[in-house]
């Protein structure tokens, strides 16, 4: 009796498979592939390695943020991070885990980006807001 079970179990998998499937309108949703900065060159003046450089790969974006402060992000993908150049200086992130845009952190400071926006905090201070003023392959 168990292996009738078994059987009729087994048939009756694909119709409710089917009708699951057409209930839920045939449709699969899901999350956008996390966004993968593109390869860093050792060397941005290297016109050899940025020719090289995906249609479309930016080596470094500048942000204006709340409070006028000004950043440049490198992007340093081979070490699955960025360099954030401030006033105070040239600091390297480590990418970190993210839910929804693309986060570095070095435990002190956090970027976080989206699109054209992102998010800049130092220790537990305030979140300052950033838009991107400008990208390209070679150092601003």
């Amino acid at each position: 009796m168990h292996r009738l079970l078994t059987v009729a179990a087994r048939a009756a998998f694909p119709a409710a498979l089917a009708a699951c499937i057409a209930a839920c309108g045939g449709k699969r949703e899901t999350e956008p592939p996390p966004t993968v900065s593109p390869p860093a060159v050792a060397a941005p003046a290297d016109a050899q390695a940025i020719a090289a450089l995906p249609e479309g790969a930016n080596l470094y974006y500048v942000w204006d943020c709340d409070g006028g402060l000004h950043i440049v992000m490198k992007n340093l993908i081979r070490d699955r991070a960025v360099s954030l150049e401030t006033h105070e200086g040239s600091r390297k992130l480590p990418q970190a885990v993210s839910a929804s845009g693309v986060r570095y952190t070095d435990g002190v400071v956090t970027f976080w980006t989206k699109g054209d926006t992102a998010t800049y905090q130092r220790d537990s201070g305030p979140l300052l807001n950033c838009r991107l003023a400008a990208s390209g392959n070679a150092r601003p």
